[in-house]
C-alpha cells in the first residue's frame, strides 16, 4: 500500500495545487483558491505527498487516496473525459490489484456535486490479500476533476462505517 501512495503522487506531476491542513483532520484544496474541503476523523493517519492526500485507519485496514487529475492531460468533456480518467485509474488498479472485477457503477449527488462511483474487488499484488476497491470521480468547480479512491480489507467498511460516512459527507465546495 505504501508504494501505491507514491504511484498516485507521481500521477500529479505538473499539478501545483497544494493541500492545506487546518485544525484536526480538515483539508482544503488548493490552498490559494480552495474548491473543496474534506475532513478525516482525528484517529486516522493522514499524509500529503506530491499533491496526493492519503488517509489510513489506525489498523491500516482502509486506505483512502485523494488527488486531482491533471486537466491539461485530459481532453474532452462529459463521458469522454470520464472514460480517460477511468483509464488512468484502471492502470493504477492493474498495477496494484490482480483479478480485479468491477461489481457496480453508480452516481450520486452530495453537496451540490455529482459523484461517479465504481466499485469492485480483487487481490492485493504485494500481500495476496483480498481487497474491496471504490473509486469516485467528482468536480466541485466544473473545471478540476478529482479522484477519491478507497482500498480496504473485506469487512473493514463495516468496522469503519461511521468514519467512512462522515468522511464522504464532509466533502464540501468552498
Amino acid at each position: 500500500m505504501k508504494k501505491l501512495a507514491l504511484l498516485l503522487g507521481s500521477l500529479c506531476l505538473g499539478l501545483s495545487l497544494p493541500w492545506s491542513a487546518q485544525a484536526g483532520q480538515n483539508f482544503t484544496y488548493p490552498v490559494d483558491d480552495p474548491v473543496f474541503s474534506i475532513t478525516f476523523p482525528d484517529h486516522w493517519e493522514t499524509e500529503v505527498e506530491d499533491d496526493t492526500l492519503t488517509a489510513k485507519t489506525p489498523d491500516e485496514a482502509i486506505e483512502i487516496n485523494l488527488w486531482a487529475l491533471d486537466h491539461e492531460d485530459l481532453e474532452g468533456v462529459g463521458e469522454s473525459l470520464l472514460e480517460q480518467a477511468a483509464g488512468e485509474v484502471d492502470e493504477i488498479i492493474d498495477e496494484w490489484i490482480k483479478d480485479f472485477k468491477l461489481k457496480s457503477s453508480d452516481s450520486f449527488e452530495l453537496g451540490g456535486m455529482t459523484f461517479i462511483e465504481l466499485t469492485g474487488s480483487g487481490v492485493d499484488r504485494e500481500e495476496g490479500e483480498p481487497l474491496i476497491v471504490s473509486v469516485d470521480f467528482f468536480s466541485p468547480d466544473g473545471e478540476n476533476l478529482f479522484v477519491l479512491m478507497y482500498w480496504g480489507e473485506p469487512g473493514a467498511e463495516n468496522t469503519y462505517a461511521n468514519d467512512m460516512k462522515s468522511i464522504v459527507k464532509s466533502i464540501a465546495k468552498q
